[in-house]
C-alpha cells in the first residue's frame, strides 16, 4: 500500500504469527460495532422506502434521541419540519443512485453529512447508508482561523511550509492509529505527500510487506497505487483497489488551510469478492514465491465492500478533525513565534530605553498617583544627594527625600499636572541640597496614562541649569558694565562731535573773511598795477585768485557737511522721481549746450527730509552730469530697484567712472579719485551723501568702472 524505508522493516509481523488465522466475521462485526457505537459519528441505513433499518452512534443520547423507537419508522415520519424537507430530498438523490454531501442544522448545530448508495452484487441500489458528524466547532473556528492563513500560514510556502511532524506529537498519533488498525482491521500509516512515512505501519499484512514489495514489479505497482491515494482530496476519502494484487486500499488526505501535508492510508484488506484466482495470477505474474505467497494471502483480513467504505468515511472525519487541528496548532505555532520575536523586540527596547535613561546626564523619574517614585535614574539620584542608589529612593515621596519647601513645591506642580492632565514644560526652579548647596533646575513633567488614557502618574526630567544661570548673571553683570561704558563713550564721542562741529564752523566762517581779503587785493593788484607786472607776477596773481576761490567752495562744503549733521530732521513722504526731474531741469537751463538723455522713474515714494534728500540728489546728479561731460552720448538714470525685500534707489551714468580698487575712498571727505585738471570739485559731496543717509538709518554704496560710468546706490529705513 505504502513505499516503505529500510528503517520500517523491523515493523513487519514476526514469522512466528504467519500461521494465525484473521480474525472471524463474528469478531469483526463486533469490533465494527464498538467502533460505531463509540465514535463521534451517527450512522443509519434506510431502505428503498426511506425506513430506517438501523441507526448508531455516540452522539444519540446527547441528542435525546433512542435508536430503538427511531428504528422501523420511516424519514417521512421523523422529519416533519419544513426545514427538514432538504434532507429527505438528499436521501431520495442517494436512492437513485449519488453520493451525496451537505451539511445540514439541526437544534442549533450543524452535521456534515455522507450518503451513499447500497448496492447489492448486480449493482442495484436496495438503500442507503449515511453518517453524520457534528461540525459546528469545527466550522467556527476553521472559518475564523482561514481568515488568518494567508498571513499566518501561506508565508511559509516560500520558505518554510508547515510540516505534520512540527504541529503533532508523533507518539500521540501513533496510538490513534494503532487504535484504529486495531479496531477496525485494517493495515494503516501517515505519510508525508511524498510518500516516506511519518509514523510507524499497524497491522501491515505480510503479503503486502513481505512478498509483494519484495519484488520489482510489486513495489513499482505499490508505488504507483500509493500516489493514487495521496492525491489531496478534501471532498471525501479515495477508495480504490490497490494497483499490485487488487487489495482494497483507502487514503484520506490532512490539510493546513490550502497546504496539503500528509496522507493516513489504510487498507490491505479483501473483500467478499471472488479475487484469490486472480490475485494468484498477479502473483505468478510478478514472479513471487506462490506457495508463500498463499499462505499469507490467506492471513489478509476479509470485510464486505461497504464496510471497508465505512471505515475510510470514518477515517476521512478523524482525518479532517486532523486538519482543522493542524490548522490551530500551525496558528497557535506562529501565535507563539510572532510573540516570542514580539518579546524579544520589547526586551531589547526595554534594555535600549534603560541604558539610555541611565546615561542621559538629566534627572528622570515616573511617579504613581500617589506621589512615589517608580523610577529614578542616576542622574536623579546623584542631584539629590542624599542616597547612594535608586533602591533607597524608589517608593519614597518628595516630602521622604527633600526638604519640607522644596517637597511642597514640587508636591503641587505634580498635583497640578496629574489633575489637569496637562504637561509643566521648561520650569526654572531654585533648589536647595541636604549638602548645603544650591542648584537650579529646568524642569518638565508630562502625564502618565494606561492604556484607556486615565492619568496614573507623571513623567518628569530635570536638566541641572546651575552654570548656565551663573553665566547668565555673569553676562548680565558684564552686559550692565559694558552699556554703562557705552553711554558713558557716547557721552564723551557727542561733547567731541559738538565740539568739533563747532570748532569746523568756527574755523569756516572765520576763514571767509581773509579768503575774501585775498581775493580783493589780488583783484586790485591786477587791475591798478598790471602795467607794472610782468607776465610772471600776473600769473601768480592769477593763481592766488583760483586757489581763493577753491578755498572758498571747500569753505562752503564743509559748512554744507556741518550743517546736515546738525540740522533737525522732519520726515514727509516725498516723491524722488519729481525731485530729481526737477534738479536735472536745472542743469538743462544752466548747461544748454549739454545733449544728455534722461531716464527717470517718476514713482519713487520715499519717509525722509525733503531738504536734506534733495541735497543728495543734488550731489548724485551734478557728479551724474559732471563725469558725463567728456561723453558724446551722455546717460543719466534715476530708478529704483529691490534688495531682499527692501526697496534701492540709485543714480547711474555711462561717464569717467572708477576703478573699483579704491571705492573706500569715495565716501571720505575729501578724497577724490580724479585730479583737479580732469574734474573739478572739493571731494565733500558724496561725503556729505553718506552722512544724510546714515541719519536715516540707511546705507549708501557704489559701483563703476573705469570709462564706462558707475552707480551709486542707497537706501533708508
Amino acid at each position: 500500500m505504502v513505499s516503505r524505508s529500510e528503517s520500517e522493516k523491523s515493523s513487519k509481523p514476526n514469522k512466528n504469527n504467519r500461521g494465525k488465522k484473521s480474525l472471524s466475521a463474528k469478531s469483526q462485526q463486533a469490533l465494527t460495532q464498538s467502533l460505531l457505537e463509540n465514535s463521534p459519528l451517527i450512522t443509519w441505513t434506510v431502505d428503498l422506502t426511506l425506513k430506517v433499518s438501523a441507526i448508531i452512534g455516540a452522539p444519540l443520547s446527547g441528542m435525546g434521541i433512542i435508536p430503538e423507537k427511531i428504528a422501523g419508522t420511516t424519514l417521512y415520519e421523523s422529519l416533519r419540519k419544513p426545514e427538514d424537507q432538504a434532507l429527505i430530498n438528499n436521501h431520495l438523490q442517494a436512492l437513485a443512485g449519488k453520493n451525496v454531501q451537505f451539511q445540514h442544522a439541526y437544534r442549533g448545530l450543524t452535521y456534515l453529512i455522507q450518503l451513499t448508495p447500497l448496492r447489492s452484487p448486480s449493482g442495484e441500489v436496495y438503500g442507503v447508508a449515511g453518517w453524520a458528524m457534528e461540525i459546528s466547532e469545527q466550522n467556527r473556528a476553521q472559518g475564523a482561523m482561514q481568515q488568518n492563513i494567508p498571513t499566518e500560514i501561506h508565508p511559509m510556502d516560500e520558505t518554510n511550509p508547515p510540516r505534520f511532524e512540527d504541529l503533532f506529537d508523533i507518539e500521540e498519533i501513533q496510538k490513534i492509529q494503532d487504535a484504529f488498525a486495531e479496531a477496525t482491521g485494517v493495515a494503516s500509516v501517515i505519510t508525508d505527500i511524498h510518500g516516506h512515512p511519518l509514523t510507524r505501519p499497524s497491522n501491515f499484512c505480510t503479503l503486502c510487506l513481505d512478498i509483494i514489495r519484495k519484488t520489482p514489479d510489486g513495489l513499482a505497482n505499490c508505488m504507483r497505487s500509493d500516489a493514487e491515494l495521496g492525491k489531496k482530496n478534501t471532498d471525501g476519502p479515495i477508495i480504490r483497489p490497490c494497483l499490485s494484487g487488487g487489495l482494497w486500499d483507502g487514503g484520506a488526505s490532512i490539510c493546513v488551510g490550502d497546504y496539503h501535508i500528509a496522507n493516513w492510508l489504510v487498507g490491505q484488506v479483501m473483500d467478499d469478492g471472488p479475487v484469490e484466482d486472480k490475485m494468484l495470477d498477479y502473483a505468478r505474474q510478478i514472479e513471487a514465491d506462490i506457495p508463500a505467497y498463499q499462505e499469507a494471502l490467506g492471513e489478509v483480513t476479509r470485510m464486505s465492500r461497504s464496510r471497508f467504505e465505512k471505515i475510510c468515511k470514518a477515517l476521512f472525519i478523524i482525518a479532517r478533525q486532523l486538519s482543522v487541528t493542524a490548522l490551530q496548532n500551525a496558528k497557535q505555532a506562529r501565535f507563539i513565534a510572532e510573540r516570542q520575536k514580539v518579546e524579544e523586540a520589547l526586551a531589547n527596547e526595554r534594555t535600549l530605553l534603560q541604558t539610555i535613561i541611565n546615561i542621559i546626564p538629566d534627572s528622570i523619574y515616573v511617579k504613581d498617583i500617589m506621589g512615589r517614585k517608580t523610577i529614578a535614574n542616576p542622574a536623579d539620584i546623584n542631584f539629590i544627594g542624599a542616597y547612594s542608589n535608586n533602591q533607597e529612593v524608589l517608593g519614597k515621596t518628595d516630602a521622604e527625600i527633600y526638604p519640607t519647601d522644596t517637597a511642597n513645591r514640587f508636591i503641587g506642580d505634580d498635583e497640578w499636572v496629574i489633575k489637569n492632565g496637562l504637561p509643566l514644560i521648561n520650569k526654572e526652579e531654585y533648589i536647595p541640597r541636604f549638602d548645603g548647596s544650591s542648584r537650579w533646575l529646568l524642569t518638565s513633567k508630562v502625564p502618565l496614562r494606561d492604556l484607556d488614557g486615565k492619568v496614573i502618574g507623571l513623567v518628569g526630567i530635570g536638566r541641572d541649569i546651575t552654570d548656565r544661570k551663573n553665566a547668565e548673571e555673569e553676562n548680565q553683570r558684564l552686559n550692565s558694565e559694558l552699556e554703562q561704558r557705552v553711554l558713558d563713550r557716547t557721552a564723551d564721542l557727542q561733547t567731541a562731535l559738538k565740539e568739533l562741529e563747532a570748532f569746523s564752523y568756527s574755523v569756516s566762517h572765520d576763514l571767509r573773511a581773509p579768503l575774501r581779503a585775498i581775493n580783493g587785493y589780488s583783484q586790485i593788484l591786477l587791475e591798478d598795477q598790471s602795467g607794472q607786472l610782468d607776465p610772471e607776477g600776473k600769473g601768480h596773481l592769477y593763481q592766488i585768485l583760483n586757489s581763493t576761490k577753491r578755498m572758498s567752495q571747500i569753505v562752503d562744503d564743509l559748512l554744507k557737511l556741518s550743517k546736515v549733521t546738525r540740522i533737525e530732521m522732519n520726515r514727509d513722504w516725498l516723491n524722488l522721481g519729481e525731485m530729481a526731474a526737477a534738479i536735472l531741469d536745472e542743469y538743462e537751463m544752466r548747461f544748454p549746450e549739454r545733449h544728455v538723455s534722461v531716464d527717470i522713474d517718476k514713482d519713487m515714494q520715499v519717509f525722509a527730509d525733503i531738504n536734506l534728500l534733495r541735497i543728495v540728489l543734488e550731489n548724485l546728479i551734478g557728479n551724474a552730469w559732471k563725469f558725463t561731460s567728456r561723453q558724446e552720448l551722455a546717460h543719466i538714470e534715476v530708478g529704483k530697484t529691490v534688495l531682499e525685500g527692501t526697496p534701492v534707489f540709485y543714480v547711474r551714468d555711462n561717464g569717467a567712472g572708477f576703478d573699483m580698487t579704491y571705492v573706500s575712498k569715495l565716501f571720505t571727505p575729501f578724497q577724490r579719485l580724479h585730479t583737479p585738471t580732469e574734474f573739478e570739485g572739493t571731494g565733500i559731496g558724496l561725503a556729505t551723501v553718506q552722512r544724510i543717509i546714515a541719519r536715516h538709518g540707511g546705507r549708501v554704496w557704489a559701483r563703476g568702472e573705469t570709462g564706462k560710468g558707475a552707480t551709486i546706490y542707497f537706501m533708508l529705513s
